[in-house]
Formats: structure tokens, sequence, C-alpha cells
């Protein structure tokens, strides 16, 4: 969770990147569509929940999820590459990516896609199946 309120009636998780078609434990995709999408790109998605007051103790439940796609400017080579220096430095040790590597890097943002129409029904209905049980 990122932002728990109880006060305000909100809840908010961080954006995280979506299945992928060989995780089956994971269950943040609901139709065929959305899988396919996130195991081709980089796609995450961030569920914010909020309880709105109606008045005479009546709440609505408002719940979206929103779908972000990673652009990432392709990588650019230049001067020699050896092969055995990919995925180790020269003194042996494996490399660690940062922020400072590259200046493409910096050049990746998160695209907004809108929200998961399907992953919202699913919320709302798992839900209700927990507020029947509770009740």
């Amino acid at each position: 969770m990122d932002r728990v309120d109880p006060r305000a009636g909100i809840i908010e998780t961080y954006p995280l990147i979506s299945r992928q078609w060989f995780e089956f434990g994971r269950q943040d995709v609901a139709d065929r569509q959305s899988l396919l999408e996130s195991s081709l790109h980089n796609i995450r998605r961030q569920v914010h929940i909020e309880l709105i007051p109606e008045g005479n103790d009546n709440f609505r439940l408002l719940c979206r999820v929103n779908v972000q796609r990673l652009s990432k400017p392709p990588t650019l080579f230049s001067g020699t590459v050896w092969a055995e220096n990919i995925f180790s430095g020269a003194d042996g040790r494996i490399h660690t990516w940062s922020e400072t590597d590259s200046p493409q890097d910096k050049l990746q943002v998160w695209i907004n896609l809108g929200n998961d129409p399907a992953l919202e029904a699913q919320f709302y209905k798992s839900i209700q199946k927990w507020q029947k049980n509770t009740i």
C-alpha cells in the first residue's frame, strides 16, 4: 500500500508491473487482452479505492485502476562492444544499473493508457463477495 487514509476513506497502491503469461500466481490482469498486452510491453497498474459519503450513513465505493506503459528509447551503442563485458565489468564484478549509467535511461517515461474497467469490475465483485461473507 502506498497511501492509506482512513479519515478520507482512501486506499492507494504503489504502481506495480503487471503479470506476464508465465506468472500463474499473480491476478492483477482481468482478461486475455490485458495479459497479452502486459506480456508484450512493460505495463504497470495502480489501484485507487475511495469511499465517498453520500449522507444518511450511506457511502459510494469508487475503484479506479490506472494503467501505464513504459516508453523507452532504443538503446544505442557507439564504439566497440565486447561480448564478454556485457554482463560484467573488466574487474569481474557483475554490472548493476543505476540512473547515471546512460542519458537514454532518463528519457524513459510512463505513458498513461487510462483505466482498466475489467479489473475494476473484478475488484467490485471481490468486495461484494467479501461483504456478503462478513455480514
